[in-house]
Order: structure tokens, then sequence, then C-alpha cells
């Protein structure tokens, strides 16, 4: 079939070029399959200092973090959903309140804190707007304005959570 070393070569060649970009093809199926989740993002950097479980679990490093995101966890709490105000997003304490970036805004509306994240925010307990502000200035720097989850929408938010929300002037 082969004449020379040089056609046998060739076709070696030939078949290689075919077959890796399959074994790409493959891979990146295989990676999108069970491949890490949107909400293993939030671990990078100190972000897993922040997190916690869905059970309150606290992670030894950021390793771990990012594998139980990878294998579907959850971190923390019940999803909040605003369902007074349509665009905004679904919220979920994942971390012990008045810690810096201890919540998940969901890209979804709809309650089910689903599909990607929206980015990290703070949110803290306190009786009332004065206390709030104190403690969110505290948490993230100065300029930043607290909201009651309760009246803003959130209406399984506990009446004494607040979110901290950060003004740039």
């Amino acid at each position: 079939m082969y004449q020379s070393w040089k056609s046998r070569a060739a076709a070696c060649a030939i078949a290689a070029v075919m077959i890796v970009p399959a074994l790409a093809i493959t891979t990146a199926a295989g990676a999108a399959k069970g491949g890490n989740s949107a909400n293993a993002k939030n671990c990078q950097g100190k972000g897993w200092t922040q997190l916690v479980t869905s059970a309150g679990g606290n992670f030894k490093n950021q390793g771990d973090c990012v594998s139980y995101g990878a294998k579907g966890g959850t971190y923390g709490g019940d999803c909040l959903d605003n369902a007074a105000v349509p665009l905004a997003h679904d919220l979920r304490m994942a971390g012990p309140t008045n810690t810096f970036h201890n919540s998940i805004a969901y890209q979804t509306v709809d309650g089910s804190c689903s599909g990607g994240t929206f980015g990290l925010g703070t949110g803290v307990t306190a009786p009332d707007f004065t206390a709030a502000d104190a403690l969110c200035n505290q948490l993230t720097g100065s300029g930043a304005l607290s909201v009651a989850l309760q009246p803003f929408g959130y209406g399984n938010a506990p009446s004494d959570l607040w979110g901290c929300l950060s003004v740039d002037v």
C-alpha cells in the first residue's frame, strides 16, 4: 500500500491533523458538560474566605470552594427574590452577615438564583438605617449607602437585612 517511508510519514501526518481537532472538540464538549459552574468564579482571589456552603460550612482553600461550585453546590442560604421590582437581580446570602462580599447577585430575576452571577455584594444586619450605613461604610469603604432589602422588594429577606450599595463619586 505505502511505497516508501515518505508516503507512510505523509499518511501519518494527515491522520494526526485530522485527529487533533477531533480530540479538542471532544475535550471541549466534556468540559461544558461537567465543567465549573459560573458560581465557582466567586471563589477567586479572597472570595472563598467570604463564602459558605448551603449548610453554612466554611471552605479550607480556594480549590475547595471551586470544587464545591463545580460539583453543583450552592453557596449560602435561600434565594431572595425581588418580586416588587421585576428587573432587580435575585440575591443569595453566601457568607456570614456583616462581612465583605457575603452575597451573590444572579443574572436571574425569577427567584431561582440560577444561571450566571452578576456580582458580589455585601449584606449587613442592623436595626435601622443609621446603624446599617455605619456598617456598610466600615466594610465597603466610604460612599456606601444601605438599603433595607425587605421594603425594597425582597419580601423573603429578614427584616433586619440591609444591602450595601457602593456609590462612585
